[in-house]
């Protein structure tokens, strides 16, 4: 008897090991993908995580220093650790929460179809599905995608548009700079089909002024 409910006391020791373990190679959902050492793999950050997880991730993540780092009451984190392609991951937050995920490729630049693989991996899970792309028109050769809210730059690193030095997502909706952006890309583009042909033909300012000069001009007949 004793033996026996001793095998059951290890089967069921067992089955609890096992389950923490499962949970905690999780990455999705409430499960907090930093390691009790404190590091963090860089392919799991993506725009919306909270600032705790990258701030306790002491071992991949710094904060900078610089004073330009915090302007705006945000706070940016530097990776000390680079990907499996050379990026190094420079993380915005703010209010809480990652509002925008920068990776820089500045010597060995990647491929854009390795780009677009790595920059929709750091949109959350939650994005819409990619709206319309723009082109940046100064500046370095860049290409803009837009998923509702969120977008995404890829800054090319010469005008052939083959390979891409950095990729940037964030969450327009978090910063002024970022909705003016998203409006600027989105906004002003739609208008501009509308255009001012329709607009100046709708007002008829000529016609008006016209209909203005015959009595003007009947008066100074009179007056002479």
């Amino acid at each position: 008897m004793l033996k026996r409910n001793s095998l059951r006391l290890k089967a069921l020791l067992t089955t609890i090991a096992a389950a923490a373990l499962i949970q905690g190679c999780g990455t999705q959902g409430n499960v907090n993908p930093v390691t009790p050492q404190g590091s963090i793999p860089l392919e799991s950050l993506t725009v919306g995580l909270p600032e705790d997880t990258v701030k306790s991730a002491i071992l991949t993540f710094v904060v900078d220093p610089n004073p330009t780092a915090s302007v705006g009451g945000k706070t940016q984190y530097n990776s000390r650790t680079y990907d499996a392609q050379g990026g190094q991951y420079i993380v915005n937050c703010k209010d809480g929460k990652v509002f925008q995920v920068q990776v820089m490729y500045p010597t060995n630049p990647i491929t854009k179809e390795q780009a677009l693989v790595t920059m929709k991996k750091l949109l959350p899970a939650t994005a819409p599905a990619q709206t319309r792309t723009k082109e940046g028109k100064k500046g370095q050769p860049k290409e803009m995608y837009f998923f509702g809210d969120y977008r995404c730059d890829l800054v090319f690193s010469d005008d052939t548009k083959s390979k891409v030095s950095v990729i940037t997502a964030h969450d327009t909706t978090a910063t002024k700079d970022g909705k003016a952006e998203k409006e600027a890309g989105e906004d002003k583009g739609k208008k501009t089909p509308e255009a001012k042909p329709t607009a100046d033909e709708g007002s008829k300012p000529s016609t008006a002024d016209e209909g203005k000069e015959e009595p003007g001009g009947k008066a100074e007949k009179s007056e002479g």
